[in-house]
């Protein structure tokens, strides 16, 4: 595959000698392949000692905008041209000045845009719709200009190739744009490559694959958050254009695939006479239509659940919500200040409040942050009522004999978290101190690892341990804020990481919608509590331990 560099320099004369390449004894190593637009427009075949001349050639050119006081610095634009050994084995001079003025030719016809700067804001200039403009950068006309090429071998790989010199003035006296030129001789080399074939099959698919995905990115962003229509999406690729070697503009097609129900599962898009997948892609339909929704539902929620501030604050809420990285907020208030909407940004998108979910406009965020209040508050005074009746059943209980002790803890931080029990244990009560013994162990490995990772074995662990102390304590095990609460309470000796591991675990855990006696504290008298926890706790080891590995069991 050949590869051409080009740019514009302030030192042609230098870079002329350079060209003609001379060893020490001043001969020419450098092989003279060709000039064009050199005296009036003849081709001429230099002799040696007519080389010396070409720069005074070159320079002449610009001869008129010097006398008009528009000098040029830069009045040279030179390009080094190499393709590989195997691509020009065999290649005559007249080969070479061939590729040269294809080369030259593809420069011209290669068409840039650019974004600008306003002369006096010096900030970019944009539409109405607050979005930079792209303005075109001026074409080139090279094959106008007088320019030569030499052809060189390298010193080391033995590996030829041509060093071309352009004068930036054309015949008429016009000045060529050197904008982006590395850019532009970049694509045109990649023109030529594909021209002559010299570009590898998987190069030129690679190539357009990216290319595709810019597209498909592209819309994707315009499309802002919004659920995306499929019929919309197809037609909003089939608008985009490309241009084939030749440096035709054509445009993309595109094509949904079904499954046996209907259903689209699946598109192509034809660019040519390719065809690339979806798989091909790595851009899915479930990818282009998938959507960040729920995880920023779920996000909130988990902020207003760790909120401490006796009011709901929306400052603090966007520090907290942003404190991941992975999402921005914007608050939208009125004239009163007050928030009324705000939009949140994720994975590249941007999500108003109601695509969210109508749970989680602005107004809503207040009211679910003082229901979750409520509700943890409920949790704590049954957790105090319990506390206290336990404090008043131990009162009047003899104490523990020796034969009767507690089972053996794994850690000092287990044996803080569950009621003393002064009395005989129970076989319910045995197996639960184990569960929580077996919990603590995993959680305190966990927060002492280098990986935030709870297997599947790791997480049964650690629930049977949470739910026993939700029963010990009288917190409620049907739901999430009474797992939750109960986690918390029983890794207040840990740091954050245990907690946040204990969280994914309830997070995943599929809550029963039914459990006898949830929540401990109500109904039944006082000499049956203990009863009613082996119960409960049976009914946990049946209905959702049952055939299952789990920490409860040492």
């Amino acid at each position: 595959m050949a590869t051409a560099v080009g740019r514009s320099i302030p030192h042609g004369k230098a870079y002329t000698e350079y060209s003609q390449k001379k060893d020490e004894n001043g001969i020419p190593t450098a092989e003279f392949v060709g000039a064009k637009n050199m005296v009036g427009n003849i081709d001429l075949i230099f002799e040696p000692t007519q080389l010396d001349d070409l720069w005074l050639e070159l320079q002449e050119a610009g001869r008129d905008y010097v006398r008009k006081g528009k000098d040029v610095t830069r009045d040279t634009i030179v390009i080094e041209f190499s393709p590989s050994s195997e691509e020009s084995i065999g290649w005559t001079l007249d080969d070479w000045m061939k590729a040269a003025e294809e080369l030259i030719d593809n420069i011209d016809d290669i068409q840039l845009y650019k974004q600008r700067r306003g002369p006096k804001t010096k900030d970019w200039i944009r539409d109405e719709n607050g979005e930079p403009v792209k303005f075109p950068v001026p074409k080139t006309d090279l094959k106008s200009s007088k320019w030569f090429a030499f052809l060189h071998r390298d010193s080391k790989s033995g590996i030829l190739h041509l060093h071309i010199t352009i004068s930036r003035y054309t015949e008429d006296n016009q000045l060529n744009c050197d904008t982006d030129i590395a850019k532009k001789t970049a694509q045109a080399c990649e023109r030529l490559n594909v021209s002559r074939g010299w570009t590898k099959a998987k190069d030129i698919q690679a190539a357009h694959i990216e290319e595709i995905n810019n597209v498909i990115n592209s819309i994707m962003e315009e499309l802002n958050g919004y659920d995306i229509d499929l019929p919309d999406f197809k037609s909003k690729v089939e608008a985009q254009t490309f241009k084939d070697y030749k440096g035709h503009e054509r445009q993309y097609e595109l094509q949904y695939h079904h499954d046996k129900n209907g259903k689209v599962d699946g598109y192509s898009v034809k660019r040519g006479n390719s065809v690339y997948t979806a798989n091909q892609l790595g851009q899915k339909v479930a990818n282009i239509t998938a959507d960040h929704k729920e995880e920023i539902k779920d996000a909130i929620y988990d902020v207003l659940r760790k909120m401490d501030t006796p009011k709901f604050d929306w400052m603090k809420f966007k520090a907290m919500m942003e404190s991941s990285g992975r999402y921005q907020l914007e608050l939208i208030r009125d004239s009163k200040d007050d928030v009324v909407r705000y939009n949140v940004k994720c994975g590249g998108r941007i999500y108003n409040a109601s695509q969210i979910g109508a749970n989680v406009t602005a107004l809503k965020i207040l009211r679910e942050y003082e229901r979750i209040k409520r509700e943890q508050e409920k949790l704590r005074q049954q957790a105090t009522a319990q506390d206290k009746l336990v404090a008043k059943t131990e009162q009047t209980k003899q104490p523990v004999t020796k034969n009767s002790a507690l089972p053996k803890s794994t850690s000092q931080e287990s044996a803080i978290q569950s009621p003393v029990i002064m009395h005989e244990p129970t076989q319910g009560e045995q197996e639960r101190r184990s569960a929580i013994d077996k919990t603590l162990d995993v959680l305190q490995k966990f927060a002492k690892s280098t990986f935030n990772v709870l297997d599947g074995d790791e997480r049964a662990d650690i629930i049977p341990g949470i739910i026993a102390n939700a029963i010990n304590k009288g917190f409620a095990t049907n739901t999430e804020s009474g797992l939750e609460l109960s986690a918390r309470d029983l890794l207040s000796a840990f740091d954050e990481k245990a907690v946040d591991g204990a969280l994914s675990a309830i997070a995943l855990f599929p809550i029963p919608s039914y459990v006898p006696s949830a929540g401990g504290v109500g109904g039944g008298g006082n000499n049956d509590l203990p009863k009613k926890k082996d119960d409960e706790w049976e009914w946990w080891k049946k209905n959702v331990f049952h055939g299952r590995r789990s920490g409860w069991k040492r």
